[in-house]
């Protein structure tokens, strides 16, 4: 029954970002035809996407021993008043556990993968500094699940351990305007979460290196 019931919850999981991923471009669509400003990206619809290296600051075990693989996101948000939006995204982020900053023996090798998941809203302001330059202000919050998989979790027979929390993230973004309806940007933020890594999704009662 437990395994029927993760399969249920990925396929809903996927479902949600193949519709989402739809939604965006068939928004993108529509707003490439009625976009008459190419030096202005700001439409009614926008679809942001972006790719950062994430950087831990809180978790002193995984700032220690572990290597940020990429924290990614997909949103699409509507313009409801002035330069204020409204927006839904998903968001997606993997570490990994270094055994060899860990010195783990081979028998005691974590090879262990974490992986983030989450479903946000989001309430974001955007300033012009000029003709080049577009500066956003946002805050995101929502629900995450971290999924971990590990050789602790195959020896006993299982894809992994998960469990979900919730999480808010304030950003600040700047955006150099192009053609093309297209912008690039440098991004900075934070994320706070009540859902965290701890010892028990590897099956282990501490760490030690």
């Amino acid at each position: 029954m437990r395994i029927s019931l993760l399969n249920i919850e990925k396929i809903v999981r996927n479902s949600l970002v193949i519709l989402l991923i739809i939604i965006s471009f068939s928004a993108f669509s529509q707003y490439k035809e009625n976009a008459s400003d190419y030096r202005n990206p700001l439409g009614k619809i926008l679809i942001k996407t972006s790719f950062r290296l994430p950087k831990l600051t809180s978790n002193s075990f995984l700032k220690e021993n572990s290597d940020a693989i990429a924290d990614v996101s997909l949103g699409l948000n509507y313009k409801f008043y002035k330069k204020f939006y409204l927006g839904v995204g998903y968001r997606y982020s993997n570490f990994q556990i270094s055994d060899k900053k860990l010195r783990s023996n081979p028998s005691e090798q974590l090879n262990a993968d974490i992986h983030q998941h989450g479903i946000y809203g989001e309430l974001s302001y955007f300033l012009d500094l000029g003709e080049l330059f577009t500066l956003e202000t946002n805050i995101q919050g929502g629900e995450n699940k971290i999924f971990v998989t590990s050789n602790p979790c195959s020896i006993m027979g299982l894809k992994g351990t998960s469990k979900k929390g919730l999480f808010y993230s304030p950003n600040l973004i700047l955006y150099l305007k192009g053609e093309e309806n297209l912008s690039f940007n440098f991004t900075i933020g934070y994320t706070i979460t009540n859902n965290n890594f701890t010892p028990e999704d590897v099956y282990k009662t501490e760490f030690t290196n």
